[in-house]
């Protein structure tokens, strides 16, 4: 049977009974010494009982946290993925041959500040100036690094004949991720451990692919091209701009798979089409929050059950919709026949038109 902890009152009262036995009274006064002394040492237990149960959760790698769960992993050759900074391009302005040097900080939204990883010279092309783009580096790692194309930018410190604003380009500043959290490398800890590695399989390559910082679902495609190919599309769910990838990240997995593929298998890493689903939705009651907590369940929904080319059932999104805190009833216009897609298509969540 499983060990009962006891609470603080049941230690208190097991102390002072013990006291009492052993020193030959009758009873504990509510202020003598005996007493304070049994309420100490329960105390005392209660705190080793609690650092007992903290223990008990890190012997197993389905229950254990933070480092403990790190050490784990690493028992079964895994790492916690760690954060990335956001990179991208942005354009500088001013005089023509006038120099954006190497380093060179430019500050966003919410004090995100940005380096340039190499030197610009501002080239003219047109009577007004020169202009001329360079690479930028978050100078910390994290999603909340990624800024959308046309951001503007602001240099820290004046920069002689370069303009004081800088526009991002239209790919965007990509790539930030967070550090991995416990609930991630779990998933991916107990996939390992269950389905340990078969020299090139199928899981072998989804492992592999959600091993690269900010990749969080993976699918693989054997023969995608013919005999001895495989296909690994993927998607970036806490990417705050698109879980589409783009040409960077497709590198760095593309990258990461030859180094571990089986030299007699061709894999290409590509990316799904994202297919946005608009809902339309009868709400009641039709509340703004009642809103946000169906627009959340709908996107859970489409981030556990959505795969590219396979749809989602009409009951599905129901159930989806009715199980969301403080509905009370709903009827759902669109889609009216679930979640269709093409093959090579992932339903993506495109907005609700509430009624």
């Amino acid at each position: 049977m499983p060990f009962a902890r006891p609470n603080l009152t049941e230690l208190r009262d097991r102390t002072g009974q013990d006291l009492v036995s052993a020193l030959g009274l009758d009873s504990l006064l509510p202020r003598s010494v005996e007493r304070i002394l049994a309420d100490v040492l329960a105390l005392l237990a209660h705190g080793l009982y609690g650092f007992l149960d903290y223990l008990a959760l890190q012997l197993f790698p389905t229950t254990a946290e933070a480092e403990n769960l790190e050490q784990w992993a690493q028992v079964w050759g895994l790492s916690r993925k760690q954060a990335v900074a956001a990179q991208g391009e942005v354009q500088f302005t001013g005089q023509d041959q006038a120099t954006v040097p190497a380093g060179t900080v430019v500050s966003g939204p919410g004090g995100l500040e940005f380096a340039t990883t190499g030197e610009l010279v501002l080239v003219e092309d047109d009577p007004s100036g020169g202009r001329g783009t360079v690479t930028v580096q978050a100078t910390a790692a994290g999603a909340s690094s990624n800024l959308p194309a046309a951001t503007v930018l602001e240099l820290v410190q004046p920069v002689s004949g370069v303009n004081s604003t800088a526009t991002v380009q239209a790919d965007g500043i990509v790539g930030g991720v967070d550090t991995e959290d416990d609930g991630d490398l779990r998933a991916r800890l107990l996939e390992r451990i269950q389905d340990p590695p078969k020299g090139g399989a199928t899981a072998d390559y989804q492992l592999w692919a959600l091993e690269v910082a900010g990749v969080t679902r993976a699918w693989v495609y054997p023969q995608w091209g013919g005999p001895g190919t495989v296909g690994v599309t993927f998607v970036l769910d806490d990417d705050p701009l698109s879980l589409i990838p783009g040409s960077v990240k497709l590198a760095e997995v593309q990258a990461y798979l030859d180094e571990r593929r089986p030299v007699t298998a061709a894999v290409t890493a590509f990316a799904p089409v994202a297919a946005p689903v608009q809902f339309q939705i009868s709400l009641t009651p039709n509340l703004p929050e009642v809103q946000a907590e169906v627009e959340q369940a709908l996107r859970d929904l489409l981030e556990r059950e959505a795969e590219p080319g396979v749809g989602i059932a009409q009951a599905a999104l129901v159930e989806a919709i009715a199980t969301a805190p403080g509905e009370q009833g709903h009827e759902l216009l669109e889609p009216p026949a679930g979640i269709q897609v093409a093959a090579g298509e992932l339903a993506t969540f495109g907005g609700v038109t509430w009624l």
